[in-house]
């Protein structure tokens, strides 16, 4: 079973896009979620098949200001958190989850390490 760690890929849901027969199939936004909508779409998704990135710059993402839901609703977080991991299971150990983590903030802190990254991998930067 995919984890339901995956919300540690930190993808803006502004700057995804998925087909809409795909959308469908997987049965669209769960609609008693209030916070984790986004994760748990993703997770379907991800189960249904393999996405691709498209080259280039991000087409959206967000900001956190004191006033957004992500930065008001840790409690609901939390409790949504926690029912995707009984609903889809939670492969990682405590201490994968913490390496995921330390790369994820390497990853976003360094710009250096991931144009390399791209180019050993053959992306566009």
């Amino acid at each position: 079973k995919l984890t339901a760690q995956l919300g540690v890929h930190r993808w803006p849901q502004q700057g995804c896009f998925w087909r809409r027969s795909v959308y469908e199939h997987v049965g669209g936004v769960d609609r008693s979620l209030r916070f984790c909508m986004d994760r748990d779409l993703f997770i379907r998704l991800s189960i249904a098949g393999p996405s691709r990135r498209i080259p280039g710059p991000p087409l959206g993402d967000f900001r956190l200001h004191e006033e957004a839901k992500t930065a008001t609703l840790q409690a609901v977080w939390q409790r949504e958190h926690a029912l995707l991991r009984r609903r889809y299971g939670q492969s990682l150990a405590p201490h994968d989850y913490a390496r995921l983590r330390i790369l994820w903030w390497l990853w976003q802190k360094h710009a250096s390490l991931r144009q390399r990254l791209y180019r050993h991998f053959g992306f566009e930067c």
